[in-house]
C-alpha cells in the first residue's frame, strides 16, 4: 500500500483510482493508514 501511496500522483495523472483491500478490521486499517500516511480508501 505504501508503494501505491508513493505513486499516487502518477496514478491520479493516469486517471486511475487507488483502493486498498485488506482482510483486517476497519480499526486496524484506519490505524495502518494513519501510521503510514495512506490517503486513499482502505476497504
Amino acid at each position: 500500500m505504501c508503494v501505491f501511496q508513493d505513486r499516487l500522483t502518477a496514478l491520479t495523472a493516469a486517471n486511475a483510482k487507488a483502493l486498498g483491500i485488506s482482510p483486517d478490521s476497519p480499526f486496524a486499517n484506519r490505524k495502518f493508514a494513519e501510521v503510514n500516511g495512506i490517503t486513499f480508501p482502505l476497504l
